[in-house]
């Protein structure tokens, strides 16, 4: 990644990320002055895909990341759009795009949902036109063996499709939500499967250990994202097979945990 100024660099932006975070600086001449040049550097180039650099490396502090995050999403709702002045160039938009779904074996919760906003508020502007293959990215990362296997990389990424389904679901205008609707048929029997896997895992299960409660987790949040695509990503869901059959599943299942609840 190319920078115009060599004031703006990895170590230089995170040594002021550092400045602006410390709590030990808050209220400073230390803080302000960082925040200033945060400021000056959110307008030059590489400066987003630096932030992105930061928040993504494990080996920076937890209050760096997550400044770093902040910065970087704020960015998006001022700079992505081509018409803003100092927009982010085309090419620094692909590399972050190429880079958005490496959180999914994040551990911090919060970290991920920041970064699956961002992600959602990317797609909402991208989507068809800059970025087509987005939802067969999506069901690639599905099929992984790799992801499939690891519950924590399953539930980060069902984070980023829920959000990405919700912010392209409001598009009213335009060929997003027509293009939404013509690629989650990708993606919805992959998220069945996972349901399907991890509500069979704790409902069998003996007891209650952490695995059960990651599986509910998961299964939990695959459920609200299907929800979503039923509603969203479907003009006649009822008229869909495989739509009617997972209703027909779900339903099954709520009488067992009913019936076990009774």
């Amino acid at each position: 990644m190319s920078r115009q100024t060599a004031d703006l660099n990895e170590l230089s932006l995170l040594q002021v990320l550092e400045q602006a975070s410390n709590p030990q600086h808050a209220g400073s001449q230390v803080q302000r002055l960082a925040e200033q040049q945060l400021k000056t550097w959110e307008t030059q180039s590489g400066y987003h895909y630096l932030l992105q650099s930061i928040y993504l490396d494990l080996s920076c502090s937890l209050q760096i990341r997550w400044l770093a995050i902040i910065q970087f999403k704020n960015g998006i709702e001022r700079y992505w759009r081509s018409t803003r002045v100092n927009a982010i160039s085309k090419d620094e938009k692909a590399s972050i795009r190429s880079r958005l779904f490496d959180m999914i074996d994040e551990q911090n919760n919060q970290l991920c949902i920041q970064n699956a906003q961002a992600s959602s508020r990317i797609a909402r502007l991208d989507f068809p036109n800059e970025w087509p293959n987005l939802f067969e990215f999506l069901e690639q990362m599905l099929n992984n063996d790799n992801i499939w296997q690891d519950n924590i990389k399953v539930y980060n990424l069902l984070v980023h499709l829920n959000q990405i389904i919700k912010v392209l679901a409001t598009a009213r205008i335009g060929r997003c939500r027509p293009a939404m609707q013509s690629k989650v048929p990708l993606v919805f029997p992959l998220i069945v499967r996972i349901y399907l896997k991890t509500f069979n895992a704790w409902t069998t299960s003996n007891g209650i250990d952490e695995d059960d409660l990651t599986n509910l987790q998961v299964s939990y949040l695959s459920l609200k994202v299907l929800r979503r695509i039923t509603t969203e990503g479907y003009e006649s869901p009822h008229r869909n097979q495989p739509v009617t059959d997972f209703m027909s599943i779900t339903v099954g299942h709520f009488e067992m945990l009913i019936s076990h609840y009774d």
